[in-house]
């Protein structure tokens, strides 16, 4: 989670620590229960909605956190990962760059299964980035439903940030020849339900972010959970993440 993340969650919190340390009554008590009530539900959806994190061995890796990182000088990502990277075997298709973007993501997954969209947001044509581009669907591979979510993001020239961190425990973590840095991993937080993700990382700052879940809902009640994995591989996630079709 992020700074940003973890300040706006702790904020509702302190200021209602505050506020009830004034016991006199005001006439503005309706309003003020009404604003306190609304940042609640800010609150709520912002957990729900917010990009899903993916943790390994203790280290926490998300969207949000893992901002793709740029040197004050060079502008390419530096310190990259320790060496644990195996190329993926599975080799995804070359698709139209351009259109719906989920259709695009749905078109770079195996041919096994099937996928229905949950939610999409911005565009990706030809390499440019247009808003928020994320897509959420659930793969369907004939034994339940795996959601799977797609961050696409370039770097914020005012914002420097860090490289991506390789966790302690992983399942892949390296650097390609070309600088593209990758972290892959599982986890398991418990309940059934079982997390798996891969970070690429170009060397012109872009991040592409791909995580599983072996559910087809995670905002009704956790779903179901049909799958004792998800439904696709590592390596499957990873060589996505990786394709040429994500490039500027």
């Amino acid at each position: 989670m992020s700074p940003d993340e973890q300040f706006g969650q702790a904020m509702p919190e302190a200021m209602d620590h505050a506020a009830r340390q004034f016991a006199p009554h005001s006439p503005d008590l309706v309003q003020r229960a009404t604003l306190r009530g609304r940042r609640l539900r800010r609150t709520r959806r912002a957990q729900l909605g917010a990009v899903t994190v993916i943790a390994l061995g203790g280290t926490v890796l998300g969207l949000n956190q893992l901002t793709p990182a740029t040197s004050p000088t060079s502008g390419r990502p530096s310190a990259p990962p320790s060496p644990t990277y195996r190329p993926p075997v599975y080799s995804p298709p070359t698709v139209p760059r351009s259109g719906s973007l989920y259709e695009q993501f749905a078109a770079l997954l195996p041919e096994r299964g099937h996928s229905t969209e949950v939610e999409s947001s911005g565009s990706f044509t030809d390499g440019r980035l247009s808003g928020i581009v994320r897509s959420r669907l659930v793969f369907y591979d004939g034994h339940g439903g795996t959601t799977v979510t797609l961050n696409v993001k370039d770097p914020d020239p005012l914002a420097p940030a860090s490289p991506l961190d390789c966790p302690p425990v992983g399942e892949e973590c390296g650097t390609l020849p070309d600088g593209t840095q990758v972290v892959a991993g599982r986890f398991t937080p418990g309940n059934g339900l079982v997390k798996a993700g891969v970070q690429v990382l170009r060397p012109d700052g872009r991040l592409v972010d791909i995580l599983e879940y072996n559910t087809d809902d995670l905002i009704v009640g956790g779903g179901n959970l049909p799958l004792a994995e998800p439904a696709l591989s590592l390596d499957e996630l990873t060589a996505v993440a990786l394709s040429p079709h994500w490039e500027k």
